[in-house]
């Protein structure tokens, strides 16, 4: 891949293309995880973004056909789209091309959040998940004669699919972007020190006393007691209660900003103060319509009392 400079000095008919989920905007929603028709588990976007399935599990991604709840822009990625848009409006005519392209099935409530913004831009809905489709969108555009292209997500499979894309097309100039956000076991640690008390004292006394917080690099480092166990693609789970060792226990590797291990938290503490044997039951018949799922859920609601 070019540099930014290199990139600047020779760019002809430019492609500027950006994911909108977590690359331009956070929003309340979520991907279900179903098996056999009941849903497991839920993920957010960028928990999405690094999870594999297992067999037999499948996804549902109702929330991202209704109006945006709570959208908040990532201000720098936002201002990079503007800039972009700017450019465009000045440049010759067809010559730069600026799109969001998002796995969405309707474009319709990111245009209109967009708009709200100030930012007139561009959607294409690929209504599905799979990174070729967004591969094979930028090699359309390819071959109607852009030479150049950005690429801006915060999925590592949409990029290698795309920069696999690219190497087929040698003359095509490119720089692709991972947006990643990230916050080591210190900074969570520090989150957890600052909070955890308030959470502790809000929610109210538990069956065991206040739980313990943990944090650890993922599930399976957790479960296999190896400290720095890699992982197997599963890094949707970003917490889990223990009742058994009255312990909270916090997965880095999901908790990408503060506002999730916020939210960990108060998920799980809410589960503490519940009854083990119901919870476990209600569980064994799938997420959806679960009261004690929807009592931890309500609980995250009020993680910006925390910040």
């Amino acid at each position: 891949m070019l540099s930014l400079k290199d990139i600047y000095l020779v760019e002809r008919k430019v492609l500027s293309v950006f994911d909108f989920d977590d690359t331009i905007a956070k929003s309340d929603a979520w991907i279900y995880v179903t098996r056999a028709g009941r849903i497991t588990k839920k993920l957010d976007p960028a928990q999405f973004a690094v999870y594999n399935p297992r067999p037999g599990e499948d996804f549902d991604f109702k929330d991202f056909d209704r109006a945006i709840r709570n959208p908040r822009l990532i201000k720098q990625n936002a201002q990079l789209l503007r800039k972009q848009l700017d450019k465009a409006q000045k440049a010759a005519r067809g010559t730069r091309k600026v799109t969001i392209l998002t796995a969405r099935r309707l474009g319709q409530p990111v245009t209109s959040f967009l708009k709200t913004m100030g930012i007139d831009a561009y959607v294409v809905p690929l209504g599905s998940a799979d990174p070729q489709k967004k591969a094979d969108w930028i090699e359309s555009q390819i071959k109607k004669g852009y030479d150049t292209v950005y690429f801006m997500d915060d999925s590592n499979k949409n990029i290698a699919a795309v920069n696999n894309m690219l190497t087929r097309y040698p003359n095509v100039q490119s720089i692709t972007k991972l947006i990643k956000e990230g916050i080591s076991k210190s900074v969570i640690q520090d989150v957890v020190d600052r909070v955890y008390p308030s959470i502790a004292n809000d929610l109210g006394p538990t069956r065991k006393g206040v739980p313990k917080v943990e944090i650890h690099n993922n599930v399976l480092a957790l479960h296999s007691k190896i400290p720095n166990h890699p992982s197997d693609g599963h890094e949707g789970d970003h917490a889990e209660y223990d009742w058994g060792t009255n312990t909270i226990y916090l997965f880095s590797i999901a908790l990408v900003n503060e506002e999730l291990v916020i939210r960990a938290l108060l998920h799980e503490y809410t589960h503490a103060t519940q009854d083990e044997k119901k919870v476990k039951a209600a569980r064994a018949k799938g997420y959806e319509n679960n009261l004690y799922e929807k009592a931890a859920e309500k609980a995250e609601e009020n993680w910006r009392m925390y910040i």
